[in-house]
């Protein structure tokens, strides 16, 4: 029996500095609503909107693969984003495949993007949480020809009961002085994760 990812729960800490939301073709109600109720300026609220929009926009070209976006904005005065965190759920093939440590051979031998993209720092590690085991893949790189340096820490969580899928909660960054605290609030929210299974249907 083929069994699947029926659901996934999480938190976020410290929720005044977050916003999530489902990525959807109408954003601009959902936006203004979630920048008012985190920005604390006027200023910070339309600044975050901006971002918010933005960020939608990025998830639907990625064929409705994300789940969940959202942002992470320490200071609610300026409603600068500091952090965009994606949740999808990817699938193997084979349950073999679905192991942190097949996750970890595999990806090792990955171009991600070949000459596009040029990889200055990539770092994996395994973990467990109480959803089941997990990597976390930490990537700092730029696209070729541009001078912005991102940085991503990705956690891929495999269910405990075998299950072949994996929930993933990728975040990313420009602000590379704080990648070391997304990680850690990234870590967080992954050891709140819940995660129901069932049969395929």
């Amino acid at each position: 029996m083929l069994m699947r990812i029926l659901d996934a729960e999480w938190r976020y800490p410290d929720e005044e500095h977050w916003v999530s939301w489902d990525p959807g073709d109408r954003i601009d109600a959902v936006a203004a609503e979630l920048a008012r109720r985190v920005a604390t300026t006027p200023t910070g609220a339309a600044h975050l909107h901006r971002s918010i929009v933005a960020v939608n926009r990025s998830a639907l070209t990625k064929g409705n693969t994300v789940g969940q976006s959202a942002l992470w904005i320490p200071d609610p005065g300026t409603g600068e984003v500091r952090g965009v965190v994606e949740v999808s759920v990817s699938a193997f093939t084979h349950p073999r495949q679905a192991t942190p440590e097949a996750f970890v051979a595999r990806n090792w031998r990955r171009d991600y993007g070949g000459w596009r993209v040029r990889i200055t720092e990539r770092a994996a590690e395994v973990f467990e949480c109480q959803a089941g085991r997990g990597v976390v893949e930490t990537i700092v790189g730029r696209l070729r020809g541009e001078r912005t340096v991102q940085a991503y820490s990705s956690f891929f969580v495999f269910p405990h009961d075998g299950t072949p899928e994996a929930v993933q909660l990728a975040f990313n960054t420009v602000h590379l002085d704080q990648l070391v605290e997304l990680t850690t609030l990234g870590r967080s929210i992954t050891d709140s994760l819940e995660i129901t299974t069932g049969p395929a249907t």
